[in-house]
């Protein structure tokens, strides 16, 4: 590991804000935990960790207001160059359908932890060197950013990887008959719907709700409970 992501990737400079707007969010939700590679040192204070970030655009394209915050928590000492760094937001950072991350690297002097970036191309990041700042900014516009493309090094894309719990809309059972909604991941449901004895079931059994492929809707329309006709007697 140690090799891989000293030949593919440089450390985020301390004191400076990144942002990933190529990137929106898909679906509304919340964040309920993170996976950073990042290094640790063994210099600087223990509450100066990376923070990660949820940022909505106020004007699309031109600036940006902090919605949520979350700072990493490191207990006890660690080896220099530990390099995966899991954190659990409490509570859980919400979210909502096109906002984008954001990762804060705190002062240099007394930073713990530095966060890795890609150094390959793919989707544009921006930088802002917010100078010397305990805490992060909470509005930026995008004339105060840089795109780390620009500049020769790659994307600059934070190694990060994220867990959410999807918000999707409550379903209702339909008349004579049920739903019953089942979680194959915390941003994957499943939707299924039965009907009572003597009604047939008309549209779709099984939908659908994720944030990667339906964008935290549901698929299809819900389908309806028809009374079986037997026809008369004879």
């Amino acid at each position: 590991l140690a090799t891989v992501l000293e030949s593919n990737s440089l450390s985020i400079p301390y004191e400076q804000q990144r942002i990933i707007p190529d990137i929106p969010l898909n679906c509304s939700g919340s964040i309920t935990s993170w996976t950073v590679g990042a290094e640790w040192r063994t210099g600087g204070m223990r509450d100066f960790f990376p923070h990660l970030q949820i940022w909505r655009s106020v004007v699309e394209g031109c600036s940006y207001t902090l919605i949520g915050d979350t700072k990493l928590v490191v207990s006890g000492n660690r080896p220099r160059g530990d390099y995966i760094f899991n954190g659990t937001p409490d509570p859980a950072v919400g979210f909502q359908k096109g906002d984008i991350l954001g990762i804060y690297q705190p002062r240099g002097s007394r930073g713990r932890v530095r966060v890795y970036y890609d150094t390959s191309t793919g989707p544009s990041n921006y930088y802002n060197d917010v100078g010397d700042a305990d805490v992060p900014p909470m509005v930026q516009d995008q004339d105060d950013f840089e795109i780390i493309a620009a500049s020769g090094i790659g994307n600059g894309l934070p190694l990060l990887a994220i867990q959410i719990a999807i918000d999707c809309d409550p379903l209702e059972d339909p008349e004579n008959g049920t739903v019953v909604i089942t979680a194959i991941a915390t941003d994957n449901l499943t939707a299924t719907y039965s009907c009572l004895t003597g009604f047939d079931l008309v549209g779709e059994e099984v939908r659908s709700c994720n944030c990667q492929n339906t964008g935290g809707l549901w698929t299809g329309m819900a389908p309806t409970c028809m009374l079986i006709d037997c026809g008369g007697l004879t």
